[in-house]
């Protein structure tokens, strides 16, 4: 007969341990923040569940600790047993239960007192809770990896982004700190909540006010509130700004929208200007003392004046250059065919634009079918013109 040794590797032989859920509100002294003892009844009646047959079914039972007996059920155990008060008490916070205790453990996983139950029952109050040691160090290399990721972060800040940083997560002082201060104070105030300083430091809107902040404090745009406007430097404004809002927050607000896309980036490129020193062209065989001709716009002034928003005739012309990019010709000869915007006059081979005038220059769409997707996709012009008529004439 073929027998089987076991081994008893697969049993978690760790203590478990189980911690108070409430501290003392006022702690007697260090390292007293729990009630010196807390006795847990040792009696108590609870709902579980069981699966019959693929159907659960709840109920209430009865459990008791009683130090020798097989069950914690009180149906389950020995007629003669009686119920003896046999204390379990939890000293300074924490119990710690040997693995052997199967009932001790049993009962305290199961009583209404543990707030890892999830059948509580309403009404009941939890004294304690088991601590899971897996959890808890997976918790911990998270937090750990959350502030390393923090400090990382903060060191890879040039100065002037650490100054904005600072500015916006209230430090007004910031501007007149040293880079070693501001770096030091915001370590400090991510210690105290690092996930909510990480987010911020992540967050688009507090990116964009980052850069606008420096923006201003270097003087690339004036952000009034006293007279309630956005302009350059030339006293050229840019938005006048509503009474009940900042002129910086505001600004960062427009900053996402697509008219001020290019106000917002100008502002960056000149805070952040890539650096393109002057190369002398590399020639094959040149003599170190042979003049080299460099280019002229190398000494010429390129840099980008500061743009105006866009207006709404600019945007939609961007909108319908961009639409024109990305839908097929053919499709759109389809679509501009049903609406009627493409026709056949008199049985002609041409096709004409419904509602233009003789002298329109788009009022001659192209010969046939192939002659008009051709001219789409040989003059975005003219597609963009072609789409624009479609939805004019699908709005009715």
């Amino acid at each position: 007969m073929e027998t089987t040794t076991f081994t008893g590797k697969d049993i978690d032989r760790s203590p478990v341990t189980f911690a108070l859920i409430k501290k003392n509100a006022n702690p007697p002294g260090e390292g007293k923040d729990y009630p010196a003892c807390v006795i847990i009844p040792t009696v108590d009646e609870i709902y579980e569940e069981t699966d019959k047959n693929g159907k659960v079914a709840g109920k209430n039972r009865v459990i008791r600790y009683i130090p020798g007996e097989m069950s914690i059920y009180a149906d389950e155990q020995s007629k003669e047993a009686k119920y003896r008060p046999e204390p379990i008490t939890i000293t300074d916070g924490i119990m710690s239960v040997d693995y052997r205790e199967v009932m001790l453990l049993e009962f305290l996983r199961k009583s209404n007192y543990n707030q890892s139950n999830k059948h509580r029952k309403n009404g009941k109050f939890a004294i304690y809770k088991e601590f899971n040691r897996k959890a808890a160090a997976e918790t911990y290399l998270e937090e750990q990896k959350e502030d390393l990721d923090i400090k990382n972060l903060i060191y890879s800040l040039d100065p002037y982004e650490l100054e904005a940083y600072a500015l916006v997560l209230g430090d007004s002082n910031a501007s007149t700190k040293q880079t070693s201060e501001i770096r030091r104070d915001l370590m400090i105030l991510a210690n105290h909540d690092p996930k909510k300083f990480k987010d911020g430091m992540k967050n688009a809107s507090m990116k964009r006010k980052v850069h606008i902040i420096k923006a201003v404090n270097e003087g690339l745009v004036v952000c009034d509130n006293k007279k309630n406007e956005i302009r350059w430097p030339d006293g050229t404004i840019i938005k006048q700004v509503p009474i009940s809002k900042d002129a910086t927050e505001h600004l960062v607000e427009l900053s996402f929208e697509p008219a001020y896309k290019e106000v917002y980036n100008y502002l960056k490129e000149k805070m952040y200007p890539e650096a393109s020193p002057v190369k002398t062209p590399e020639e094959p065989n040149r003599m170190a003392d042979t003049p080299v001709e460099i280019p002229l716009e190398n000494f010429l002034d390129t840099t980008p004046k500061a743009p105006m928003p866009k207006t709404d005739e600019v945007l939609e012309q961007e909108r319908l250059e961009e639409e024109a990019q990305n839908v097929s010709s053919t499709v759109l000869y389809e679509r501009a065919i049903a609406l009627k915007v493409l026709y056949y006059p008199n049985k002609s081979p041409w096709l004409f634009v419904a509602d233009t005038e003789k002298d329109h220059v788009y009022n001659r769409a192209g010969l046939g079918k192939k002659g008009v997707i051709k001219r789409m996709d040989k003059e975005s012009e003219f597609k963009s013109f072609i789409i624009e008529q479609t939805e004019a004439k699908a709005k009715g």
